[in-house]
């Protein structure tokens, strides 16, 4: 399959606990033996992706990453499927972690996703057909070195198909070990792209799925605030009231066996590997890292036009810069200081007395699905994370979501920058920080010399 297609797209789906009344479970006799479905998870623990229009991403997950999502996977989901279906229905997960580096993903310039051709090798060695019911593929999508980000959603899914091997297929993407815990909503997306797998075997098999499918929550009065445990459990166990009738999965469908025993016998299509255009920023890429790309000597012809303007603070803030503070009890969070500076007359002086998380944010024009740089100099005194498991101290940021290293201790000038892709945005904000993603901090932090501009991989 040379596109994974999006037929189910899905980010954090929270469905809320205010649901209506169900109707009662239609287990009976067939009850007795629960219906088990077999699920396979393939970690990539490297991403080594250098493909048009994108940005190069060489990303590692840490043995920390890993098993964190082996429990997630394995476990955790594992109870909520019991739980829910008061032992019915039956999970059994398998985690294997592949040392092949994911080099390649399909989609277009909207999406990045990972499907079967991906990572072909490993589907027919670990996943033959009938072997498992899911297929799921979990890679880390952002770069270790500038933290550009693909874009991508959550969670992707497809149903059983033969370039998957007959089986429901779904792409997850990274996030962070403290996020997969028993009762998180990180966690939850597991089990709710698995549902769409069953959603689409069992729909394509005539059983009635309620209005909107596993989407369908809110028009059938289950509020989206937080909680999705209801919601899934009636799904589940086929008891969502649409008028006189109960629908959802359930005995009408487990009658109808695992999406493994459905499987054809005998020859099937193979998925073929992903042909990738090289991006054309490779080449160019180290220099990109590099504090003399970013600032030229003056008189130097610039490499790209710097979309901030006066990043050098000479003239003040100039009412570009707007700051927003989680509290607002620090005393001058925000300044120019004209007594510390990397060049010229001035810095941008964030700095907190009392833990908090300081944005100094300015709004640049962007080209949709373009990548761009924010790159600049950061000094620190008595930077602290205070926020238990906080790991960002200062450090430039973008909307989008990517941040650049972290600084904290105290350090002199160090250059840091962070890649984006503005994906169909016209406008992002460009953040210098102290704190955030996660994190409040205590101490100062000075900026100077910041530059944003587009990256064409012809400098």
């Amino acid at each position: 399959m040379q596109m994974l297609l999006a037929v189910m797209l899905c980010l954090l789906a929270a469905f809320g606990t205010n649901a209506p009344a169900a109707a009662s479970a239609p287990y009976g006799p067939a009850a007795a033996e629960p219906i088990v479905f077999k699920t396979l998870l393939i970690v990539k623990r490297k991403t080594r992706i250098d493909q048009s229009p994108f940005m190069p991403v060489q990303a590692d997950m840490t043995d920390e990453d890993v098993q964190a999502v082996t429990e997630a996977f394995e476990e955790h989901t594992a109870h909520w499927v019991n739980t829910l279906t008061e032992g019915r229905v039956q999970w059994e997960g398998k985690v294997v972690v592949s040392e092949l580096p994911l080099k390649t993903v399909n989609g277009d310039k909207t999406c990045a996703a990972c499907g079967p051709s991906n990572y072909a090798e490993e589907l027919t060695r670990l996943a033959p057909v009938g072997k498992y019911d899911g297929v799921f593929i979990y890679f880390k999508h952002i770069d270790g070195r500038t933290g550009y980000t693909l874009p991508r959603a959550f969670g992707l899914t497809v149903g059983p198909n033969p370039d998957a091997n007959h089986a429901g297929q779904t792409c997850i993407n990274w996030a962070p070990a403290s996020l997969w815990t028993r009762d998180s909503e990180t966690t939850e997306i597991i089990l709710h792209e698995w549902l769409h797998q069953l959603e689409a075997f069992y729909g394509d098999r005539g059983v009635r799925l309620p209005r909107g499918g596993l989407h369908g929550n809110v028009a059938h009065d289950y509020k989206y605030n937080g909680g999705w445990k209801d919601w899934y459990r009636d799904f589940l166990n086929g008891t969502i009231k649409e008028e006189a009738d109960a629908v959802g999965l359930g005995e009408r469908a487990w009658r109808l066996g695992t999406i493994r025993a459905a499987a054809p016998k005998g020859p099937h299509t193979k998925a073929k590997a992903a042909a990738a255009k090289p991006s054309g920023y490779a080449q160019a890429f180290p220099k990109y890292l590099l504090p003399h790309f970013a600032s030229r000597p003056v008189g130097a012809r610039p490499v790209a036009e710097n979309l901030l303007k006066d990043a050098g603070f000479e003239h003040g803030l100039d009412g570009r810069w707007e700051l927003t503070t989680f509290r607002t009890d620090n005393a001058r969070p925000m300044s120019m200081d004209p007594e510390v500076q990397r060049n010229g007359r001035a810095s941008l002086r964030l700095s907190a007395e009392k833990q908090d998380d300081i944005r100094c944010r300015y709004t640049i024009p962007v080209e949709p699905y373009s990548n761009y740089l924010l790159s600049g100099w950061v000094r620190t005194e008595d930077v602290r994370i205070e926020e238990a498991g906080g790991k960002v101290g200062a450090n430039l940021a973008v909307s989008t979501g990517e941040h650049s290293l972290s600084i904290d201790g105290t350090q002199e000038w160090s250059y840091v920058v962070v890649m984006f892709y503005s994906a169909s945005q016209t406008e992002v904000e460009v953040i210098a920080r102290l704190g955030g993603h996660g994190s409040t901090t205590t101490g100062t932090a000075w900026f100077d010399d910041l530059r944003a501009m587009k990256l064409t991989g012809k400098e």
